[in-house]
């Protein structure tokens, strides 16, 4: 295991293998142990280092000002001490926002993204026709007959269906959903 001081916290790691440096990033309410069998299978072909972000794992505590912007730092740090050059950084939920970060603030540290299972989006990234279609899309869910229930969110992602203006500025409560 590693340890890098940046910003005052011990942050730590693993590291294995040799070859292009692969960063992988867990989700909230896990550590760097979720990522033991790809530490496993990769250390053939690359320098796979799985950190423990601030907060998680054998890292140190956070401050309760700590943000998004400051983990992103912190995950800089770690590939700046690394010395192997632009990393290839792979992010699980909550860990593909910080990575998202990561690229926004430090661009240059980051050869490719790999996110998984996360979400790209934070407030005020989507339009409002956008938001608009994806709560028409989950209103429409909610409110179909059992028997109709589909519970992929169609039109999530898909822009469809397309709400008119007036029931996207309409507030009315979700509609309550018979129990079976």
């Amino acid at each position: 295991m590693g340890v890098l001081t940046t910003s005052g916290l011990e942050i730590a790691y693993e590291r294995v293998g040799e070859g292009p440096l692969l960063v992988l990033v867990h989700g909230a309410a896990g550590d760097g142990r979720i990522w033991r069998p790809q530490l496993a299978a990769l250390a053939d072909e690359f320098t796979v280092v799985a950190w423990d972000e601030p907060g998680a794992g054998r890292s140190s505590d956070v401050p309760a000002d700590f943000g998004l912007a400051d983990y992103a730092n912190c995950l800089a740090a770690l590939i700046e001490a690394l010395a192997l050059g632009p990393a290839h950084v792979a992010g699980i939920s909550w860990g593909g926002t910080v990575v998202q970060e990561l690229y926004r603030h430090h661009p240059g540290l980051v050869a490719t993204l790999i996110l998984i299972d996360t979400y790209a989006g934070w407030k005020g990234s989507l339009p409002d026709e956008e938001v608009c279609a994806r709560v028409a899309g989950a209103r429409q869910m909610l409110s179909a007959p059992v028997e109709e229930f589909d519970p992929t969110l169609p039109g999530l992602f898909a822009r469809d269906p397309r709400p008119s203006s007036s029931h996207c500025s309409r507030r009315s409560p979700l509609p309550s959903v018979p129990r079976a």
